[in-house]
């Protein structure tokens, strides 16, 4: 179970501007909120981090990483509606009684239980190739 921090976003935010304004000393800053030395570095590094990679790219831009995933999740999901389509189109097809392939043609490409063996529609029709 992930570790919940006592801190909100808000007074993150507060540490990370008073520790990088130098208004406060480091020891001072960790007095001030009551953190240990370690976590208000913890939470300078983040923020300069997420301040470098912020720079520089305009506000509401994102960044390549996440366009290229986006591109792909729009692909992903043409290709999904593009097999839901043809699935609709098999089923709602007519059976034409041979090897026309499609649907109902892998499905007749099955091993077969045996010659003479009568399917469940009672057409009479027989799967083993009589």
């Amino acid at each position: 179970m992930p570790k919940v921090s006592k801190f909100t976003e808000e007074q993150k935010v507060e540490i990370a501007l008073d520790l990088l304004s130098g208004k406060l000393s480091h020891a001072e800053v960790c007095r001030k909120y009551g953190i240990s030395s370690t976590y208000a570095y913890k939470v300078k590094d983040r923020a300069i981090e997420l301040l470098r990679q912020g720079i520089g790219r305009p506000v509401g831009r994102v960044d390549a990483g996440t366009e290229h995933l986006q591109k792909r999740i729009a692909e992903l999901e043409q290709l999904a509606g593009d097999q839901a389509l043809a699935i609709r189109a098999l089923k709602k097809r007519p059976d034409t009684g041979g090897h026309s392939g499609g649907a109902s043609g892998i499905i007749n490409q099955r091993a077969s239980p045996g010659p003479g063996f009568r399917d469940s529609c009672g057409d009479g029709r027989t799967l083993g190739g009589e």
